[in-house]
């Protein structure tokens, strides 16, 4: 559940979890983005990377374009949090 947090399963956190404490880590989610350590490295070597290649080449990049495991999200947290919520009904 949310990249491990708590080792507990989706259901386990759903039992344990309070919606005070759910809606904390949606908008610590929101605010400092992935919980996933390894995508924040990637970005900011991506950011690195893009900064050098546009100061010594004409054609300029994208800093997505340096990052291999970049995948843009299909779904916001806002869609899960109401599968979620819908759940809890």
């Amino acid at each position: 559940m949310l990249n491990g947090i708590g080792g507990r399963t989706i259901a386990e956190a759903k039992e344990r979890m309070s919606h005070v404490e759910f809606l904390d880590w949606i908008a610590y989610r929101n605010k400092h983005g992935s919980l996933n350590l390894a995508k924040h490295v990637e970005w900011g070597n991506g950011l690195i990377a893009m900064k050098l290649h546009n100061a010594h080449y004409k054609e300029h990049k994208e800093q997505f374009h340096f990052m291999p495991h970049y995948i843009e999200p299909e779904a916001k947290i806002e869609d899960a949090m109401s599968i979620l919520m819908g759940a809890r009904k």
